[in-house]
């Protein structure tokens, strides 16, 4: 995110962000790999220069580990500041037929439309109760409503 005339500008407003994860995961001791699906909705809000912003919002994403033949759905909110940002919330689990629930954090750094991201779970009635990943996700952000007085907004 560059200046006010850079294709790259963020403008103050409301974005739906469909993407997809790409993650090595590691669960049960289980090196693997996740891919999914994820959406969010957030705004953002341009403080003095561009890319300076703050985002908040909400987001939820599904994934399936080959490594350890799982499916985790999870959900919560996203909050940061330019590049830097942190979700989570909710985790569940499904595993040979049976379901855990528990939390995730993931902090992150934007790079526009490429995301890397480490995110740890907790799964406190499984028998290995925390799942790592380290992962990049590519999402496009779509604007949904701007504020016509930022510069940047269509």
């Amino acid at each position: 995110m560059a200046h006010a005339d850079s294709p790259w500008t963020i403008a103050t407003g409301w974005y739906v962000s469909p993407g997809l994860p790409f993650a090595l995961s590691v669960r049960d001791g289980q090196p693997g790999f996740a891919t999914g699906a994820e959406v969010s909705v957030a705004g953002y809000e341009t403080i003095g220069r561009p890319g300076r912003g703050w985002w908040t919002g909400l987001y939820a994403d599904a994934l399936r580990d080959a490594g350890s033949s799982s499916s985790r759905l999870s959900m919560g909110p996203e909050l940061g500041r330019g590049v830097l940002g942190v979700d989570g919330g909710y985790v569940l689990e499904r595993a040979d037929g049976r379901s855990f629930h528990g939390a995730c954090v993931r902090p992150v750094l934007s790079l526009g439309f490429a995301i890397l991201y480490g995110r740890v779970g907790w799964l406190p009635r499984a028998s290995e109760p925390i799942v790592a990943e380290a992962g990049l996700l590519l999402k496009v952000p779509i604007n949904f409503w701007c504020d016509p007085a930022t510069p940047g907004c269509g």
